[in-house]
């Protein structure tokens, strides 16, 4: 990584807030499941918050987009972050009064940030682009990823020990004024382009129509979102699902080795996250794309055999699983990060929010549906033939994407990013 363009101010400044808001929310997030559970005792009730936390990304995602492209970027994360804050204390002293939150007052909670971050997610992603050159994007890039990487495996670590010690409330206070001082600390961001489409005549509906005919009528990010649902719909559910089925149902691993497993396959993405700085700037993005695509598929084909009754004992299948498991986080992250930077460069800034939000809604909705799928068919038949299934899925997904940017550059179709050599 590029450490003077971290210490920029513009990139410092949005670095810190996404670190202090994140991991507010983070310890917001993983208590609130803790309490759903404390109070209700119900895994559905449960899964149902989690329900509605995704609902407003699916309907309100592309239009997030579109007014991340409308309005001043800089100042609509700035109130944004200030909104999400006063709506996490609002509830909080919400809480403080009853002595509690009601299941809806929490649906309520988490349907509001989920808007916010609806609108918030499109926009954060293409102002990166107004604050830095284009050379320097992937440093950010994975700046912000190992930020994220390191919120999501100290997050519910440190959640879980405060939420024992403090309550919910407090939590929520936490989080609240970490909105607030992100918020705070993004009004002093100075970026050095302005890309938004503020001069637009363009009615909202059409700004929208218009994004999302970009996308359909641009083949390379078609493939974009080809990649983004396959990989999405395979892999995501083998994570969620089939790992925790495995270990705890079928090899009955102890409470503290399923949570080291799971500490040691996210320090892949810490990993992934200092890699990816590098190699996105050695290798072009149709190979990471493809390669990481088409690796994962033999790695899940290692995984299905791994999943085979009695082929290992106990121990060696949880250790080998694990080590699959990290590499596997670590070629996501690092074409997470392949594919965010390439849409940057690629797309013109005016359109970049409402081509996230289009893409984004398309790889958030293909999770559920993956987890139906996956889970549909575990019921009926043995996880290492499931896994199997779908890692062949990933593979026949991965010579599809080469083959198809092949005959795009073979045609002159391709977006080039003129900077990757």
């Amino acid at each position: 990584m590029n450490i003077k363009v971290l210490l920029r101010r513009n990139t410092l400044l949005l670095i810190a807030g996404q670190l202090v808001s994140m991991f507010g929310s983070m310890l917001q997030r993983f208590a609130l499941s803790l309490y759903v559970l404390d109070v209700t005792g119900s895994g559905v009730k449960f899964a149902s918050v989690l329900a509605v936390a995704m609902i407003p990304q699916l309907i309100f995602g592309p239009f997030g987009g579109v007014i991340a492209d409308k309005v001043n970027r800089k100042w609509l994360i700035v109130i944004l972050d200030a909104i999400s804050g006063v709506v996490t204390l609002t509830f909080a002293i919400i809480y403080f009064i009853n002595g509690q939150l009601s299941m809806i007052a929490i649906y309520v909670l988490v349907f509001l940030l989920a808007v916010v971050s609806a609108v918030f997610e499109p926009t954060i992603t293409s102002i990166v682009p107004d604050l830095v050159e284009k050379k320097d994007l992937a440093d950010v890039n994975s700046s912000v990823s190992l930020v994220s990487s390191m919120v999501a495996i100290l997050g519910p670590v440190l959640g879980g020990l405060l939420y024992g010690v403090w309550g919910i409330f407090i939590l929520m206070i936490i989080n609240g004024v970490s909105y607030l001082i992100s918020s705070f600390s993004e009004m002093f961001i100075n970026p050095d382009r302005d890309h938004h489409e503020e001069n637009s005549n363009l009615s909202f509906f059409e700004s929208f129509k218009e994004g999302f005919l970009y996308v359909i009528k641009t083949p390379t990010l078609v493939i974009f979102a080809f990649v983004a649902v396959v990989a999405n719909t395979a892999i995501s559910p083998i994570f969620s699902i089939g790992m925790p089925f495995r270990l705890r149902s079928e090899i009955g691993v102890s409470d503290f080795i399923y949570g080291l497993s799971n500490s040691l396959i996210m320090a892949g993405a810490i990993f992934g996250s200092i890699l990816a700085s590098s190699l996105v700037k050695k290798i072009t993005y149709t190979k990471m794309m493809s390669f990481a695509l088409t690796i994962t598929a033999f790695i899940l084909f290692g995984v299905s055999v791994i999943s085979i009754p009695d082929f290992l004992s106990d121990s060696a299948s949880w250790v080998s699983l694990t080590a699959l498991f990290f590499v596997i986080i670590v070629l996501v992250v690092i074409t997470n990060i392949t594919i965010g930077t390439a849409k940057q460069k690629l797309v013109p800034g005016k359109i970049l929010g409402r081509v996230n939000g289009v893409l984004a809604t398309l790889s958030t909705a293909s999770i559920p549906l993956g987890q139906m799928v996956y889970g549909g068919m575990l019921e009926k038949n043995d996880m290492y033939i499931v896994t199997l299934i779908f890692a062949g899925v990933l593979l026949i997904s991965g010579i599809m994407a080469y083959t198809g940017f092949g005959y795009l550059k073979k045609r002159n179709m391709l977006l080039e990013v003129k900077d990757e050599e």
